[in-house]
């Protein structure tokens, strides 16, 4: 069965399915929290362990959207972290989706 690829993540996780780049990022060690950056890759971190599945479970992208978040506070810092994630944020709509990796430094 062929699926689009901007619903592969949705289905994939409605499945229970663990996605390549979800797994990817959870890879990562523990943030230092002695930055605001690492600060808020914690809590990317800290929303997922304690946000109900449901929600989890309808992200539309790859990785999910607070994966995503982590990753741009990783590698980009504060400021240009949470720019891209309020980006990613605006583009989370209806039926968008698929891969969506954050830019290269």
């Amino acid at each position: 069965m062929a699926i689009a690829e901007e619903l592969r993540p949705r289905v994939a996780r409605k499945l229970g399915i663990t996605l390549e780049w979800d797994v990817f990022v959870d890879s990562f060690e523990n943030p230092q929290l002695s930055s605001v950056s690492g600060l808020a890759a914690a809590f990317c971190r800290f929303y997922r362990a304690i946000r109900p599945a449901s929600i989890g479970n309808r992200c539309g992208y790859e990785p999910s959207c607070s994966r995503y978040a982590e990753w741009c506070f990783r590698q980009h810092g504060f400021w240009s972290g949470l720019k891209l994630t309020f980006s990613r944020l605006k583009r989370c709509k209806g039926n968008s989706g698929g891969l969506d990796l954050p830019p290269s430094r």
